[in-house]
């Protein structure tokens, strides 16, 4: 066995860190950690939530502007149908009684005032407009205006069941 003289080494320094100083790094890292956790959840679940809530209000603003509207125009349709249903039963003859008609129409303005303007287009496509505001009957033939003509046509196409839109 060979004999080696003992060297000694040199230690080197080590770093001696205060324990109070680890213990508050140690625990003010954690504690950072806790609350970068809940934070991201909170965020994320409000960012979740206020999209869910946008949609919800989103669509009660959307069914209650189709409420609204359908609460101004379902007196107008139903009013329409019960002047179809009273020239139907022969009640009102637009064709050979016009002032008759024309004073029903004007009369059917009092029962709903969402209607400002009504028309109607006799058979010769004459047509006869009734204006609330004015108090005044405008008569005009469809037949002379070409774009009259073309939007009677398109009008016409629909009511049968023809129309492609």
């Amino acid at each position: 066995i060979s004999w080696r003289p003992m060297t000694m080494v040199p230690k080197r320094p080590r770093l001696q860190l205060p324990i109070g100083g680890v213990l508050a790094f140690g625990f003010g890292s954690l504690i950072l950690l806790a609350v970068a956790a809940v934070l991201y959840l909170g965020v994320s679940s409000n960012r979740e939530n206020t999209r869910e809530l946008l949609g919800y209000v989103t669509d009660q603003s959307i069914d209650s502007l189709i409420q609204r509207t359908d609460d101004l125009l379902h007196p107008a349709l139903e009013e329409a149908r019960w002047i179809g249903g009273e020239i139907e039963a022969g009640r009102v003859d637009p064709i050979d009684d016009k002032e008759a008609f024309d004073r029903f129409v004007m009369g059917t303005f009092a029962a709903v005032p969402q209607i400002r303007l009504a028309a109607y287009v006799s058979p010769d496509r004459q047509l006869t407009l009734y204006d609330r505001q004015n108090r005044k009957i405008l008569t005009e033939s469809l037949s002379e205006n070409p774009v009259a003509v073309e939007r009677y046509r398109r009008l016409h196409d629909v009511k049968i069941g023809r129309a492609h839109v």
